[in-house]
């Protein structure tokens, strides 16, 4: 008799079969792909490196020496490499500000997918800054490291013994030693650690020149803020940048705004239909790319991309009133306060939400 057909054991042989050639073959596509992922990584990584040596300036700062930001212009490719998993390479650039017209050490770092990493540094440039950077360590909340990348003034507001008025006692994490000083000022318990407490009347932090003063540059302010009560008509600063100049703030009717305060006729980016509730903690980030202003709250974009044109060049950064003459006061908790030097991402600036907790 003719066999025409396959018995439920064979079936079940070929079956498993086929389960372990499939088996065989996703792995070894897995493999390939790691690998084939990883020395894209190594390359962009080697990529990155020569072209910061190339737009090395010895006669920048001064004759100090600095790197050139790189340019897409700067690669074969006509883009600034990034990680297939997203964000950025770049581990650490800096300083970029206090005078300096160029970066004066780097540091480039890929996650491989056996989760070491690939660096590479600094040859030419600050020797003993690129001895701490390279003491720097990836940080597990933020994997890709973007957000050290132009991070030039970081306050966590964790001091454990109480403000005086004395120079440097608001400390600086960022490396760029823009310690703030406090006038009235106290230490209090923060959304992380502790945070800054003002009372609405003469309280401020004055850290001094932060951001570069040309109007024209991108730059991030973000921080964690818990309002108190405020009188009737009351606006309150979170970071500014002096008279007339760029300030995240609440507005007299408790919302969040962003952009130039006073002068130049410019408007505030803010969505008015928004409100903050007294004693609760908010994530409050402006950005500016160069040409566009954008208000984040809590991780969402609250106002923006809004066509924007600071006319005021950057002055001293204060946190808790607008004006080294006073005014706009603070009246609750600053926390996690950072300034960048670039313009964050939607995606960077969810990670400093949902991963902020001091998080370099």
């Amino acid at each position: 008799m003719k066999k025409n057909a396959f018995t439920l054991i064979e079936l079940l042989v070929i079956i498993s079969i086929l389960t372990i050639l499939y088996t065989i073959v996703l792995v070894s596509y897995k493999n390939v792909r790691s690998n084939a992922l990883d020395a894209k990584r190594k390359a962009d990584i080697d990529s990155i490196k020569k072209a910061y040596e190339t737009n090395y300036d010895p006669t920048a700062n001064g004759g100090q020496g600095g790197y050139k930001p790189l340019q897409d212009s700067n690669f074969a490719s006509g883009k600034i490499p990034t990680p297939p998993e997203g964000g950025s390479y770049i581990f650490f650039v800096g300083p970029g500000a206090g005078g300096l017209n160029s970066n004066t050490a780097y540091k480039v770092c890929a996650t491989m997918n056996d989760n070491t990493s690939t660096c590479a540094t600094s040859t030419q440039g600050d020797t003993t800054l690129i001895t701490q950077i390279n003491s720097l360590s990836n940080s597990t909340c933020d994997p890709t490291n973007s957000l050290i990348y132009g991070l030039i003034g970081y306050w966590k507001m964790d001091e454990t013994t109480n403000w005086n008025n004395t120079a440097g006692e608001v400390k600086d994490s960022s490396g760029n030693n823009h310690n703030g000083v406090a006038s009235g000022a106290t230490v209090s318990t923060g959304k992380f650690g502790n945070a800054g407490q003002f009372d609405g009347n003469n309280d401020y932090i004055n850290a001094g020149q932060v951001l570069p003063t040309d109007k024209t540059l991108p730059f991030t302010f973000s921080a964690w803020v818990k309002p108190a009560a405020a009188g009737a008509g009351s606006w309150r600063t979170i970071i500014g940048t002096n008279t007339s100049f760029a300030e995240i703030a609440l507005s007299d009717a408790n919302s969040p705004v962003f952009g130039q305060n006073g002068g130049g006729g410019l408007p505030w980016v803010v969505n008015t239909s928004f409100m903050v509730t007294n004693d609760s903690w908010y994530h409050i980030v402006g950005v500016f790319d160069g040409t566009k202003a954008s208000l984040y709250v809590d991780n969402e974009l609250k106002a923006g991309p809004t066509n924007y044109s600071f006319t005021n060049n950057h002055g001293v950064s204060l946190m808790g009133r607008y004006s080294i003459t006073g005014g706009e006061w603070m009246n609750g908790l600053v926390d996690d306060a950072r300034i960048y030097n670039r313009a964050l991402s939607a995606g960077e600036v969810g990670l400093l939400y949902n991963s902020g907790n001091g998080c370099l």
